[in-house]
C-alpha cells in the first residue's frame, strides 16, 4: 500500500522561514547552477518584480480573471529561477489565489498548474528544506483534492517534481515510498498519476546519491523492475541510456567491493542491448568514463589494466564510427590515474605519451591532448616510484609541458604541483652517487625556476 505523507500542509510564511519574501531586493544570491545575468534576464527579472508588485498591491478580493492568469505566468517565470527566493515568491502567490477564492472571489481558481509550478519552484529551488517544502504543497492539493475541489488534481507532474526534490537530497528511502504511494494511487483507478521514465530514474539517481550501504545494489533492483515492466508491456517506464548510467554512477560511487565489476557488467548489458536494436540505451562517453573511474579507484589487483581495456574499448567503437563514445581527456587521465595508483609509472606514461601524439596531429581524430592534470598524474606516478632515473624522467615530462605551453597549449602549463612533484623525486633518489649528485643538481636548478618562472611560488 501506499505510504502516508509526512509533513502538514503549510504555506508560506512559516517559522522555519523568513517571512520577507519581498520582490524588491536584488540581493540575493544566485546558485551556482544558474548562468550569469544577462541582459534578456535582467528584463524578465524586472517584468516579474513589476508584476509581482503589482498583484500585491490589488486589495483582497480583486483579483480578476485577467490577474490570475498573470499570476500564473509570474508564478511560472519566477519558478524557473532556481533559487530559495523565487520558489517563496511562486509560494505566495499560490497563496494569495488560494487566499481569494476561500474569500469568496470565484475569479480566482489555483489550478494544477499553478500548485505544480510551486512544487516545482522548491524542487529546482536548492534549499536545503526543499524536498520537505514540495511535499508539503503535494500534500495541500490532496487535500483540496479529496474536499471536492475539481480544479485541483494532484497528477504524475506534481509527483515528479517532489521525487526530484528528495532525490537531489539523495533521500533515496523516501523517494522510493513516494514512488511506491503514486504505483499505489494507479492501481486504486487514479489515472491522473502513474510512475512513467523520470518518476523511477529520480528514485535511481537518489540511490547513486545516498551513499548508503547497499544503495548501488538497490538502484540496480530498480532498474531491473523497470526492464520487467517494460518487457511486460508498460512502454511509459522504457530504461533509458540516463537510467543505466545512474546505476553504474550508484556503483562507481559506492565503495564497495566488486563495484568496478558490476558497473562494468551495466556497461555490457546496455551495450548489449544498443547493438539488439535498442536505440534508447546507447552507451555514451559519460558510461565509459564513469566505468573507467570505477576501476582507477577500486584498488583492486589488475584494476588500471581493466581501465584501460574500457580505454581501448572505446577508441575500437569510435574508430568504427560510432562518435558517441569518442574519448576525451577524462577518459585517458582516469586510466593515468589507475596506472599511478598501480605503481605503474611506465605504462601511466604511455598513456600521457599517446595523449601527445593526438595533440601534436598524431591521431589527431581524437581532437585532444593532455592537461596539467595528465602530466602532473605522471609526475607523481614516478616520484612515488623510487625507480632508477626517476628524477630524470621527471625533468623530462617537466621540459615537455613547458614545450607544450610554449606552443600554445595553455591547458598544459606547469603549476606548483607539477615542479614540487620533480623536487620530491629527486628528494628520494637512493640510487648511485652519480645519480644522487645528478638529483640534487635537478632539485636546485628546479626550485631556482619555479622562484623565477611565473607558474606559481614555492610552498
Amino acid at each position: 500500500s501506499g505510504s502516508q505523507f509526512l509533513h502538514p500542509p503549510a504555506l508560506c510564511p512559516t517559522r522555519t522561514y523568513s517571512t520577507d519574501c519581498s520582490v524588491t531586493s536584488t540581493s540575493s544570491s544566485r546558485p551556482p547552477c544558474v548562468r550569469p545575468s544577462s541582459s534578456h534576464d535582467e528584463r524578465e527579472r524586472s517584468w516579474l518584480e513589476r508584476a509581482t508588485r503589482r498583484i500585491d498591491g490589488t486589495p483582497p478580493g480583486r483579483l480578476t480573471r485577467v490577474l490570475v492568469d498573470e499570476v500564473g505566468r509570474v508564478m511560472a517565470g519566477w519558478a524557473k529561477r532556481r533559487s530559495r527566493k523565487a520558489a517563496l515568491v511562486v509560494e505566495r502567490l499560490l497563496k494569495r489565489v488560494i487566499d481569494e477564492f476561500e474569500g469568496g472571489n470565484e475569479g480566482a481558481v489555483a489550478t494544477t498548474a499553478m500548485y505544480n509550478m510551486a512544487i516545482d519552484g522548491w524542487a529546482k529551488s536548492g534549499d536545503d528544506v526543499a524536498a520537505s517544502r514540495a511535499e508539503d504543497i503535494l500534500q495541500l492539493m490532496t487535500e483540496q483534492h479529496s474536499r471536492g475541489n475539481h480544479h485541483v488534481s494532484p497528477d504524475t507532474i506534481s509527483f515528479n517534481s517532489v521525487l526530484n526534490a528528495w532525490a537531489s537530497n539523495g533521500e533515496a528511502t523516501r523517494a522510493e515510498e513516494i514512488l511506491r504511494h503514486m504505483d499505489a494511487l494507479h492501481a486504486a483507478g487514479n489515472v491522473d498519476v502513474k510512475p512513467n521514465v523520470r518518476s523511477f530514474n529520480s528514485v535511481i539517481d537518489a540511490w547513486a546519491k545516498s551513499r548508503v550501504k547497499g544503495a548501488a545494489g538497490r538502484a540496480e533492483e530498480i532498474l531491473a523492475n523497470m526492464e520487467t515492466l517494460y518487457n511486460s508491456g508498460n512502454g511509459d517506464v522504457r530504461p533509458t541510456d540516463i537510467s543505466y548510467n545512474a546505476v553504474i554512477n550508484a556503483w562507481a560511487k559506492s565503495g564497495e567491493k566488486g563495484a568496478a565489476q558490476r558497473a562494468e557488467g551495466i556497461l555490457k548489458r546496455m551495450d548489449d542491448l544498443y547493438k539488439g536494436g535498442n536505440n534508447a540505451v546507447k552507451p555514451n562517453v559519460r558510461s565509459f568514463n564513469v566505468v573507467i573511474d570505477a576501476w582507477a579507484k577500486c584498488g583492486e589487483k589488475g584494476a588500471a589494466s581493466r581501465a584501460a581495456g574500457i580505454l581501448d574499448w572505446m577508441e575500437v567503437l569510435y574508430f568504427a564510427g560510432n562518435k558517441d563514445v569518442k574519448p576525451d581527456t577524462i577518459s585517458f587521465n582516469a586510466v593515468i590515474d589507475a596506472y599511478a595508483k598501480s605503481s605503474d609509472p611506465i605504462r601511466a606514461e604511455g598513456i600521457l605519451v599517446r595523449m601527445e601524439n593526438m595533440e601534436t596531429g598524431r591521431g589527431a581524430r581524437h581532437e585532444l591532448g593532455p592537461n596539467t592534470r595528465s602530466f602532473n598524474s605522471v609526475l607523481n606516478a614516478w616520484a612515488r616510484s623510487r625507480h632508477a632515473g626517476a628524477a630524470e624522467r621527471c625533468l623530462g615530462i617537466l621540459e615537455r609541458m613547458k614545450l607544450l605551453y610554449q606552443q600554445g597549449s595553455l591547458s598544459c602549463a606547469p603549476d606548483v604541483f607539477s615542479y614540487t612533484t620533480v623536487i620530491s623525486a629527486c628528494a628520494y633518489t637512493f640510487g648511485e652517487r652519480e645519480e644522487q649528485r645528478r638529483a640534487i643538481g635537478i632539485a636546485f636548478a628546479t626550485f631556482d625556476e619555479l622562484r623565477e618562472c611565473g607558474f606559481g611560488s614555492p610552498d
